[in-house]
């Protein structure tokens, strides 16, 4: 049975959201590539998810703190295609390289705004978030 995609907006007459937090995570990643990183506030994301201006307060302190959660998200994704990618294959060392190389560019060309966030100078106290500079060790940053 495939996986239900996060719903964007929310059932009219329902209060409570299902996944509210992963849903302005995808609202403000959308916000991220089709408008912008200036078009992002935790206003903005409430209202692609549907939800009160209110309620993203529930899961970050702040704009910055929805960045991180959305930089988080891309390192994971990021993570996985280059896990894929470093899969032993027929062919060299230097063949494998070559598919880390171009899972960074498909990551980056799909996800440009993401990927600018993640490796960019956009969240300014990457170290206050030390789950955020693991993830980009991880990767290899």
């Amino acid at each position: 049975m495939p996986a239900t995609p996060v719903p964007l907006v929310k059932p009219e007459g329902k209060y409570h959201h299902g996944n509210l937090r992963a849903a302005l995570i995808e609202a403000a990643a959308i916000i991220l590539e089709t408008e912008g990183l200036s078009a992002l506030s935790l206003r903005a994301a409430a209202r692609r998810a549907g939800v009160s201006q209110t309620a993203p307060y529930r899961h970050f302190a702040d704009r910055e703190a929805l960045l991180v959660a959305v930089a988080m998200e891309g390192f994971h994704m990021l993570a996985e295609d280059l896990d894929t990618a470093s899969l032993p294959i027929a062919g060299s060392d230097r063949e494998t390289v070559v598919q880390i190389g171009a899972a960074y560019a498909r990551f980056a060309t799909a996800h440009p705004g993401r990927f600018q966030l993640m490796f960019g100078r956009d969240i300014a106290n990457r170290r206050a978030y030390p789950d955020l500079v693991h993830a980009s060790e991880v990767i290899g940053e």
